[in-house]
């Protein structure tokens, strides 16, 4: 019996969104988030970055990845827009929010996790 595996949710994404261009970054936001780049070699990556192969044989991805990106906006919806049927009208209700935010709003924290 043989078995094949496929590239997972991020070299999929990486293949695709970089198209072979080491160096270049993005940023992926779903349930869960990361930004990734694609490099030759692995040997300078930071020890706390996530490493995964690459689709392309001689390339690594590194990624710096949250468990919980799009997710916990989810989350925050649920508590505090839950009278807001309509799930449109609850984000830009929370977009409205922010955006009235003043920059750095007091050293407030944003961390997904």
């Amino acid at each position: 019996c043989r078995v094949c595996h496929g590239a997972g949710d991020l070299a999929a994404v990486t293949a695709a969104a970089l198209s072979g261009h080491p160096g270049w970054l993005y940023c992926y936001l779903g349930t869960s988030g990361w930004i990734a780049t694609e490099v030759p070699s692995v040997e300078a990556v930071a020890p706390r970055a996530f490493v995964v192969r690459h689709t392309i044989p001689d390339r690594s991805i590194i990624a710096a990845p949250t468990t919980t990106a799009c997710g916990n906006l989810l989350w925050l919806r649920s508590l505090l827009f839950a009278d807001i049927a309509d799930d449109a009208a609850a984000f830009r209700a929370m977009d409205a929010i922010a955006a009235s935010a003043p920059p750095g709003s007091g050293s407030l924290l944003y961390l997904p996790y």
